[in-house]
């Protein structure tokens, strides 16, 4: 409202001017303030800061807590559980008393007589004689998980076929696979049996009507004395045939914990 002085002289009206001045009673009226477009979006505060300074004012208000940064490190390894080792009952003999060191025309030749269905390969790297079976080996049926199909060399081959009689006894119908053919090298570098197809790995066989998996069902440190579990009795019996190089098993080491080991010689050289 604009000042009105009472009196009409000149002095009342300087002082009135002074007293609007300082009042701003004698000023325009102002237009309410508008603001910038920019400010009332999204991500945008009005006054200017007052978000940071709430912010800020909340964040002091807040107990400091300092951080310090893990130091990245190796992943703590399980140590592996010691091997059950007894006095090495399924090592085979070093020198076979039967191996099967057929030459390979000789090798394909009994193969075929014996009945076996197989493919002779063209080539299988490290594998000198390399075949594939379509059906069974010794009466019984070799199968993998993934579908693999049995490729190995001829020798090993004919010796699986030989273990009929063993077979037979025991009741195996079914045995199942990880690994023949695989080129691979043992922990020492050298190039493992399974590298030249004369090796295979045998984790679960059929028995009647039961499977037995060498991971459960194998009594470790029982040795071949009566009344051992199926699969040392298979295990046993494997050693017997004397025609392996090696028949490793649990009781040999962590490695085959879980599965039967069993390679026919390599020739002299290999």
């Amino acid at each position: 409202m604009p000042c009105r002085p009472p009196l009409g002289g000149r002095y009342a009206r300087a002082i009135c001017a002074v007293f609007s001045l300082l009042l701003g009673a004698c000023a325009a009226p102002s237009a309410p303030y508008q603001s910038p477009d920019h400010w009332s979006k999204e991500g945008y505060e009005w006054p200017p800061g007052s978000a940071e300074g709430e912010a800020q004012t909340k964040a002091d208000e807040r107990p400091r807590v300092s951080y310090t940064r893990a130091k990245w490190a190796e992943p703590t390894k399980m140590a592996e559980p010691a091997p059950v080792l007894s006095a090495s009952p399924y090592l085979a003999a070093p020198t076979p008393v039967h191996a099967p060191l057929h030459e390979s025309r000789d090798c394909l030749k009994e193969l075929r007589k014996q009945g076996v269905s197989f493919k002779s390969l063209q080539s299988l790297k490290g594998v000198e004689n390399p075949v594939e079976i379509h059906n069974q080996l010794g009466g019984v049926t070799f199968w993998a998980s993934d579908r693999r199909p049995l490729q190995l060399d001829c020798r090993l081959a004919l010796a699986l076929d030989q273990l009929e009689p063993v077979f037979r006894q025991h009741g195996v119908t079914r045995v199942r696979f990880s690994g023949a053919y695989s080129y691979r090298r043992t922990r020492s570098g050298r190039l493992s049996h399974h590298a030249h197809g004369l090796a295979i790995d045998l984790h679960e066989l059929h028995i009647g009507a039961s499977s037995f998996s060498v991971d459960n069902d194998f009594a470790r440190g029982v040795g071949c004395q009566p009344g051992v579990p199926p699969l040392n009795q298979v295990a046993c019996a494997l050693r017997e045939q004397r025609i392996f190089e090696e028949l490793l098993t649990p009781d040999f080491d962590f490695d085959h914990r879980d599965h039967l080991h069993i390679s026919v010689p390599r020739r002299p050289g290999a």
